[in-house]
């Protein structure tokens, strides 16, 4: 799992440098495809990866994402809350995802609000 990993890293390295300067002009780009990426895919195919597709995920309902078929027990009952992912939401999330929704699977978190914010302000552009 760990090669997988790392694997989706180096693609995301790989392509952001083939990207040319793009990626060093939004930080929010840099930060996810060096830490998000790793687990979460980001395309309009629809695609999944260990983590869901994140493609237009800002106002869709939290642990719903089509065809994600891994979403934990928690996840799948935050779903059935019908809570909508907003900016506010995410913010929440990337600092403890645990503390929003205890029982996740996802246990990594963004610790700068700044990182936060610019991961954010990079998924609102991905639709």
């Amino acid at each position: 799992m760990a090669f997988k990993g790392l694997r989706a890293a180096g693609v995301a390295v790989a392509l952001m440098m083939a990207a040319g300067p793009a990626w060093a002009q939004d930080p929010g780009m840099l930060k996810f495809w060096t830490t998000c990426g790793a687990c979460h895919t980001l395309d309009s195919s629809g695609g999944h990866s260990k983590g869901p597709n994140l493609w237009g995920m800002v106002g869709k309902t939290l642990g719903a994402i089509p065809r994600f078929a891994t979403y934990s027990t928690a996840m799948k009952e935050a779903a059935g809350r019908g809570t909508v992912w907003t900016e506010e939401l995410l913010d929440r999330w990337l600092q403890n995802p645990q503390a929003m929704v205890p029982g996740n699977e996802m246990g990594f978190s963004l610790d700068a609000a700044a990182d936060r914010a610019a991961v954010i302000g990079f998924l609102r552009t991905q639709r």
